[in-house]
Order: structure tokens, then sequence, then C-alpha cells
């Protein structure tokens, strides 16, 4: 359900819940999370996998558009630019218009795109995405599972030099 990069059998696996409107969301994604994936994600020792999390009905349309734009191989790249762009969409009461503009600017099949974002399969993606993470105990974002454990964010930095830590430690055979 969710969208992951990294190599299947990395020692460390984050899971990553995360709603579009979270302002901690969008911190941590703008810097710990965009930072670990380009640093460890192409090593063979980190496998990040993302999961959209709506919390507020506002946030199932972001959702949803993510789910369209990896249906193109671009999630992640949308992931960014949701979250880079929330000023701008974030008060729209339909932003899907601009979300179709944003999936121009990544060079993604605009009509498939815009099919995508309006269809039930793609809700009920998110809706299975959604009630994964309820499955796991998730109840906030963003909530961030290492190895198959509920992982604290703490600190200025959002967890990177924690998390950066576990990773070189599962890397290095230590750790749980």
């Amino acid at each position: 359900a969710g969208s992951a990069i990294g190599a299947d059998d990395a020692p460390a696996v984050v899971m990553e819940f995360s709603d579009y409107l979270c302002p901690h969301c969008r911190s941590f994604n703008a810097m710990s999370g965009k930072l670990l994936r380009q640093n460890y994600a192409g090593t063979g020792s980190l496998k990040w996998i993302s999961f959209d999390f709506p919390l507020w009905p506002e946030s199932w349309a972001p959702a949803m558009a993510a789910q369209c734009a990896k249906r193109q191989g671009k999630y992640y790249e949308m992931k960014d630019l949701l979250f880079a762009r929330v000023d701008s969409w974030g008060q729209e009461g339909n932003p899907n218009g601009k979300f179709v503009d944003y999936a121009r600017d990544l060079g993604l099949d605009a009509g498939a795109f815009e099919s995508c974002v309006d269809n039930q399969e793609t809700l009920a993606e998110v809706q299975a995405t959604r009630a994964y993470g309820e499955s796991l105990g998730v109840r906030s974002t963003p909530t961030i599972i290492f190895n198959g454990e509920p992982f604290a964010l703490a600190g200025a930095d959002y967890g990177y030099g924690v998390i950066e830590e576990q990773i070189k430690l599962v890397s290095a055979g230590g750790g749980e």
C-alpha cells in the first residue's frame, strides 16, 4: 500500500505515515525525510516506505494526487511538491486543478493523472493505506516506525541524527 524507495533486503526499514496538511510532516519531509532518502536509500542500507495517512477531510485530495503520481513513477517528486506548495493549494475548495498543473510540471501524462484523481479506485487505495496505518496503531502524523518499532521524532532536526544512527547501527550488524 505504501510507496517504497531503496533495497528490499535493506537492514533498516523506515515506515513513514504523513498527512499533507500537517506542518510537522512538512518540516520532517523537507529536512530529515528527504535527506535520509537521498543519503541512504541508494546505498542498500535503507528501505523507506511512505504511507499517506489523511487526518482531515481536506487531506484526501493531495493523498489521491500522490497515488496518481505514483502510478506514473513520480510519487516522491509529487510528495515533495505537495508539501512545498501547501500554501498555494491548502486553501482551495477543490485543489485538483492545481495538482494537475503540478503533474504537468513533473512531466506526467496530465490526462491520465486527471482521470485518476477523481477515481473511486484511487480513493480506495488511500483508504487502504490509512486502514493499514490504523492497524499498526498510527493515530497522528508524522509517525515513523523503524524496523517495526514506533520511533519518537525529537530534536531540532526532526530526528535525522537519531534515525541515521539507527541505520548505521543495524547496517553494521548491531541493534535489534
